[in-house]
């Protein structure tokens, strides 16, 4: 996420696009884990033939029963995976350049969902502990929990 925010800050919207693509494929893996620590022993063990057949995004999406959506993938790998022409949108000085604040709202919303699933995945594990000093050095809980309460677009996101 910090490679994200260094590029959102210096404007690099296609960076950030790209590691925020990333992180939605994190976010659904730390959703797998965190629904079942066997799915994390799994896919640490896994060869890359095991990765391809279990382990790509529309797999975990389609095992997530609705709880991630295609369309959103595929706008991140539009914009934010492969060269398309809809990512020049992405490119400084277009005439159809993208908000840089959308991109904020996208990795806040993401990131804040990986980071509920990476909790839950590591409290599964017993190793709470391993996470709680990041959160507490950062309050990130009461900042994710205050940005919830009063970000208005996440009203949007879900109509």
């Amino acid at each position: 996420m910090s490679g994200a925010v260094a590029s959102l800050e210096q404007e690099n919207l296609y960076a950030a696009a790209a590691l925020i693509r990333q992180l939605v494929e994190i976010e659904y893996l730390t959703w797998a884990f965190a629904e079942d620590h066997e799915q994390a022993k799994a896919w640490l063990r896994s060869t890359r033939d095991e990765r391809l057949r279990f382990w790509q995004p529309r797999d975990l999406r389609r095992r997530s029963g609705g709880r991630f959506r295609s369309a959103d993938y595929a706008r991140h790998c539009e914009r934010g995976g492969h060269p398309t022409p809809e990512a020049m949108a992405l490119l400084p000085d277009h005439s159809r350049r993208d908000l840089a604040i959308l991109w904020w709202f996208d990795l806040a919303t993401h990131g804040a969902s990986t980071w509920d699933y990476l909790n839950t995945a590591a409290a599964e594990f017993g190793r709470s502990h391993e996470v709680d000093p990041m959160a507490s050095r950062h309050d990130l809980a009461r900042s994710i929990k205050e940005w919830r309460q009063s970000e208005p677009l996440l009203e949007l996101l879900f109509l």
